[in-house]
C-alpha cells in the first residue's frame, strides 16, 4: 500500500512518536522510509544603510545540530529498514510538502506539535500546512 514514506523529524517528543509510527508502517508494508529535517537559516539583517548577514559560525552550528537530529532519526527508524535522511532548507511546512511531492511519496508522517510553539501561534502549525497542501495521505501523530 505504501511504497514510500516520508517522516518529518525535529527532535520533539511528537516527532519521535511519528518516527516510531513510520517505522512500524515501513516494516509492515516493506516501504522505503526517509526522515527529513528542515532548517531555516537566519535571514540577513537589513538596516537603513547596511546588510548584516548571519555569521558562518551560526550557520555551521545550525547545520551541525540538524545533522545530529537526522542521526537520531536514523537510529529511531532502523530495524529491518534502511532509512534515508535528508536535510532540507526553508520553511518547514512547504519544504516537507515539496520534498514529498518530488519523491511521489505515498504517505507523510508528522507530529502534531513540534519544537517551535511561537511559529504555531503566529502562522499555524507545520502539520496543518502539510495536511492542506500534500498530494498524498498525511498521518498526524498526536502527543
Amino acid at each position: 500500500m505504501f511504497h514510500s514514506i516520508v517522516v518529518a523529524y525535529d527532535g520533539s517528543d511528537c516527532s519521535k512518536k511519528a518516527a516510531a509510527a513510520a517505522r512500524e508502517l515501513a516494516i509492515r508494508f516493506r516501504s522505503n522510509l526517509e526522515a527529513v529535517h528542515v532548517i531555516e537559516l537566519p535571514k540577513p539583517v537589513v538596516t537603513v544603510e547596511v546588510v548584516i548577514p548571519a555569521s558562518a559560525s551560526t550557520e555551521q552550528s545550525i547545520r551541525r545540530e540538524a545533522l545530529m537530529k537526522l542521526e537520531e532519526a536514523r537510529d529511531l527508524l532502523e530495524a529491518g529498514n534502511h532509512p534515508l535522511t535528508t536535510l532540507l532548507e526553508g520553511l518547514p511546512g512547504p519544504s516537507i510538502v515539496e520534498h514529498a511531492n518530488r519523491l511521489k511519496s505515498d504517505l507523510i508522517v508528522v507530529g502534531h506539535r513540534g519544537l517551535n510553539r511561537l511559529e504555531q501561534l503566529m502562522v499555524g502549525s507545520v502539520s496543518q500546512h502539510v495536511i492542506r497542501h500534500a498530494r498524498c495521505p498525511v498521518l498526524v501523530i498526536k502527543d
